[in-house]
């Protein structure tokens, strides 16, 4: 039987869908790290050279089969372990590849399957939270680049400048048939009939939604600053500043339709809904001096504006 407790603090577990359920195969990340020219590109551009000493080479591995947690004897056992640790909440993200694996396409016996699942933690008294957008685009949303037409000064650079992805996915690439992830306007517009379809069918068992998880630091800083993440572009300035739009619209979009749509008090607190974001911070320190002058911006003031950018 399910208790209603009012709960003044939250101490659970946060989860990923992609990273831990498994069996997901038709989203950027997975795409990303099972291509073997994404794969062996950055594993070019990690590897230690003269510009990045003490950097680990990044080794790309899809997530395959995970923990399982797609499987009720799995989950099940994590919600009773997570209960027996004394925790009272549970953070699941919603894959939106799993419900929409085409653009018109609604997979309803998944939206079925995170039902029972969400009801599960209920019955051990965890409460809910769910992620609207952990990192993942289906595929028809995002198709990560595979090939970059490059700058003509780069074949005449060293490594690893001569391998990093700059300039335009080639015109042939597959990254153009898909909506470009989050620097197009329109996936925002997907993103929106998304968070409504699964709001309206969750609302009554949720109360506690998180609407994108780390947009900047992760999402612009992995994806389109340090090119170590879907889609992998590096230090495009251009699409990281379309993307971060975006990313805000999107996050404003979602916060207004589960501010309209959630009416339903799930654990009886007397308030229907709670939604933010997800927010990663960085600690960040200026590098080094090596010059007795400096010439243009200073370390300094390059910590100060990437710290401003990445957590502010």
């Amino acid at each position: 039987m399910k208790i209603n407790i009012p709960r003044s603090f939250l101490w659970g577990v946060a989860t990923s869908s992609y990273q831990v359920e498994g069996g997901i195969i038709n989203n950027d990340w997975d795409y990303f790290t099972r291509n073997e020219r994404i794969r062996n590109r950055i594993s070019l551009v990690t590897k230690q050279n003269r510009f990045y000493k003490g950097v680990k080479e990044v080794t790309l591995e899809p997530a395959e089969d995970a923990v399982r947690m797609w499987e009720p004897e799995f989950y099940l056992t994590d919600f009773d372990n997570a209960s027996a640790l004394g925790m009272n909440a549970f953070r699941i993200s919603i894959e939106w590849a799993r419900i929409q694996p085409e653009r018109n396409v609604w997979n309803e016996h998944a939206i079925d399957h995170y039902k029972k699942m969400i009801s599960s933690m209920r019955e051990r008294n965890l409460t809910p939270i769910v992620t609207l957008n952990h990192l993942t685009l289906p595929l028809w949303i995002s198709t990560p680049p595979t090939d970059f037409k490059g700058k003509k000064i780069q074949k005449f650079m060293p490594h690893p400048i001569r391998d990093l992805p700059l300039g335009d996915p080639k015109d042939l690439d597959p990254y153009w048939k898909s909506m470009r992830g989050w620097e197009n306007i329109e996936t925002v517009n997907m993103f929106a009939k998304f968070v409504e379809r699964i709001v309206t069918e969750l609302k009554d068992q949720v109360d506690y939604w998180v609407t994108i998880n780390e947009p900047v630091a992760t999402i612009i800083g992995g994806g389109y600053l340090a090119g170590i993440f879907p889609p992998g572009f590096f230090l495009d300035g251009k699409r990281a500043s379309n993307a971060m739009h975006n990313l805000i619209e999107a996050h404003v979009k979602a916060y207004d339709i589960i501010s309209s749509v959630d009416d339903m008090d799930a654990d009886g607190d007397g308030i229907p809904k709670r939604a933010g974001f997800s927010h990663l911070m960085v600690a960040v320190k200026p590098a080094t001096r090596k010059r007795i002058i400096d010439r243009g911006i200073t370390n300094v003031e390059a910590a100060r504006r990437f710290c401003y950018f990445m957590n502010d």
